[in-house]
């Protein structure tokens, strides 16, 4: 009987290489659904900053008409709107790392903002409207940033604001930067003439 030594280093190296084969595969598999799943997740959590972001811009409107028109018109807010849940059982293990650290940080950032908006309030002569007026500009823009930074990395276009029937981050992003110069005015009156 002969053997074909073709045949024997075939079989030999098929059986040593299945398993390779199998893992590199499954690995590949494995590593395009944690990319769906990721992506799945950063559009849930644009979504989620967008609407919020465009309720802060609601607000800061409605409170631009009210302090215009002398209380006649619009609505003075003394709470932050709403942040929906992220979703459910998400995977973060997924999500990228630089942003994850920001977005599960943000309803901590608001729980803070909140927390200021009612000492002013309750301490303070100053109205909680106009401290909540800051805080939804400050606080809408940064979640706007934050879902444009999320479909960037994901490779979603950025909302369309024809949709919206507003420009949202132009309403937003004067009262942010209000807040950025008053923060920094604080931290150094010196560093505040050299911006101006």
């Amino acid at each position: 009987m002969t053997v074909d030594l073709g045949t024997v280093i075939a079989a030999f190296l098929g059986a040593f290489a299945a398993p390779f084969v199998n893992s590199f595969l499954n690995g590949r598999r494995e590593k395009q659904s944690r990319g769906r799943e990721a992506k799945y997740l950063a559009i849930g959590v644009a979504v989620i900053l967008e609407e919020f972001s465009s309720h802060c811009a609601e607000y800061v409107s409605d409170q631009d008409i009210y302090s215009k028109s002398e209380g006649s018109f619009g609505t003075a807010h003394g709470t932050l709107p709403d942040l929906k849940p992220y979703p459910e059982g998400a995977n973060w293990k997924v999500f990228d790392l630089n942003l994850l650290g920001r977005v599960l940080s943000f309803p901590n950032e608001l729980k803070y903002s909140q927390r200021l908006i009612s000492w002013f309030g309750e301490n303070c002569d100053y109205p909680a409207t106009q401290e909540c007026y800051r805080e939804c500009g400050r606080c809408g823009y940064v979640a706007w940033k934050l879902a444009k930074d999320i479909r960037q990395e994901y490779g979603f276009p950025a909302i369309d604001e024809t949709y919206t029937r507003a420009d949202i981050s132009s309403i937003l992003k004067p009262v942010y930067d209000e807040c950025l110069l008053k923060a920094k005015e604080q931290a150094s009156p010196k560093l505040a003439k050299k911006a101006a």
